[in-house]
């Protein structure tokens, strides 16, 4: 959990890069966990060939724009289309986004980031 933290927190590459979490025996606890330390993928472990193929295929395809704020850094989880709040804004701070096409651009290594 640590060292996935601590890739979301570095000022490197693999900081938006997809992070695939394995996990032994997952319970509610130590997924919520993964999540929170900011893995965009988890999976239940032993892998075999078949799975991790898939997981990392999922990851590839599947990004999310990355949540970059104080108190979390990974995927963005909020779901696709929020109701619209007509009430006053209640954030401290508006988190930095990292949008999908940016990562994919910083991920491959194509000029213009």
């Amino acid at each position: 959990y640590d060292f996935c933290h601590f890739l979301r927190l570095t000022n490197i590459t693999a900081s938006i890069s997809p992070i695939i979490f394995g996990l032994h025996g997952p319970d509610q606890q130590s997924v919520m966990k993964a999540r929170d330390a900011g893995a965009s993928k988890i999976v239940a472990m032993p892998l075999t060939g078949s799975s991790l193929i898939s997981a990392v295929k999922r990851a590839l395809t599947e990004l999310k724009p990355i949540v970059q704020c104080s108190a979390y850094h990974g995927p963005d989880r909020r779901r696709p289309k929020p109701p619209t709040f007509h009430g006053p804004e209640r954030r401290i701070s508006t988190p930095t986004l990292v949008s999908v096409a940016r990562q994919r651009r910083i991920i491959l290594g194509k000029s213009g980031t």
